[in-house]
């Protein structure tokens, strides 16, 4: 039994666990053959991914490996579909949805080499990952710095049997609200996909307080839950969810327990701060004065988070408040972050989850959102 096995126990095995965050890594030479442009291929057969830049020091977690990789890789490092297999029976869990986990992707300057790469991702993940099983699907990046390239990367995949969300990532392209992104909604709520956001790794130095940060801390662990609640307050109050209502929104590694604080503080300041709202593009176009709802009700029923990072109060009293003020049966996701050092084993998060949620947590609340 290997060692990342006994993180597993057989009780936990019996239970059904869907891994909502499981980042596979292909190397850019596993790409290029599915790299249209033949120097665009070159590119990444002769130097690899192209570059991208961190302003802090990435986390000093150590990989007993190679502690260049400084905890990236953990567990190890699937790059194809047995990879795949193999770690899941390690990790214990039934069904991964695999991510890309190249996420310095977002912040790569050219556009034109990231939505190459984003294409020849999904197909490469379509004939040498999630073909090896029923139990492995995708969640397709897309490239949102383009809205019109993302739609038409959707309309090639997103009906693709192995295909169950569309991927992409919060921070540095503005937020999901402006209407330029109402075609790829239409898209997904046409093929009844979520849209999933990954915090864009090193891409947090575009932030406007970046230049001020100090700690691996603050940029990577404290900056994705204020652009998820950036983002979700801004497609709520410009009324996405209006238009949208079956949209759903899943936020992995951006924090859980934000929920209730930004759903009561939309309620508060909205019922004192309605009137602007007739004057953003979607009202204008719609003829509405106010939102069909109060923002509360977008929060808690288009928008749901992954566990990983998983915040648990050492008190558990304050741990049942908690979940009960972020509705967790109902917005909680369980992911793992595999093979990262953060990763959270499905063995964990059953003994601490209560009995009323655990299953919805497990594997309940993906198998609705992603339509499994």
């Amino acid at each position: 039994m290997s060692e990342r096995r006994r993180l597993v126990d057989d009780e936990v095995r019996a239970e059904r666990v869907v891994d909502a965050d499981f980042h596979i890594e292909p190397t850019a030479a596993d790409l290029a053959p599915y790299v249209e442009d033949d120097r665009l291929r070159e590119r990444l057969e002769e130097y690899g991914y192209p570059e991208h830049g961190h302003l802090l020091n990435p986390t000093l977690a150590k990989n007993a490996d190679d502690p260049t990789l400084s905890g990236t890789r953990t567990l190890g490092r699937a790059r194809n579909g047995e990879d795949v297999l193999d770690a899941i029976d390690d990790i214990g869990v039934d069904v991964v949805l695999v991510t890309f986990g190249k996420n310095q992707l977002a912040s790569i300057q050219n556009p034109r080499v990231k939505t190459a790469i984003c294409r020849a991702y999904n197909d490469y993940v379509e004939a040498e990952v999630t073909s090896v099983a029923d139990e492995v699907k995708a969640i397709a990046p897309l490239p949102h710095w383009n809205p019109d390239a993302a739609v038409a990367e959707l309309e090639r995949v997103g009906d693709r049997p192995d295909v169950v969300g569309a991927y992409g990532w919060i921070g540095p392209y503005g937020l999901f609200g402006r209407e330029e992104y109402d075609p790829l909604f239409d898209a997904l709520t046409d093929r009844d996909l979520p849209l999933v956001l990954h915090h864009a790794a090193d891409a947090n130095r575009f932030e406007p307080n970046a230049q001020s940060m100090r700690t691996f801390v603050e940029w990577t662990w404290i900056t994705p839950c204020t652009q998820a609640i950036q983002n979700t307050a801004n497609m709520v109050m410009t009324g996405v969810f209006d238009d949208y209502p079956d949209l759903d929104v899943v936020y992995q590694e951006a924090g859980t327990n934000w929920l209730p604080f930004l759903a009561f503080r939309l309620d508060e300041v909205y019922a004192d701060h309605t009137g602007d709202f007739k004057y953003t593009p979607r009202a204008l176009d719609s003829g509405r004065e106010h939102l069909e709802r109060a923002p509360s009700e977008y929060v808690f029923e288009n928008v749901h988070t992954c566990s990983q990072v998983f915040c648990k109060p050492d008190s558990p009293t304050d741990f049942r408040q908690t979940l009960e003020l972020s509705r967790a049966g109902d917005t909680l996701i369980y992911s793992s972050d595999y093979p990262h050092y953060t990763f959270d084993p499905p063995s964990w998060m059953s003994r601490v989850l209560p009995d009323d949620v655990r299953e919805d947590v497990l594997h309940g609340n993906a198998e609705e959102v992603f339509r499994l």
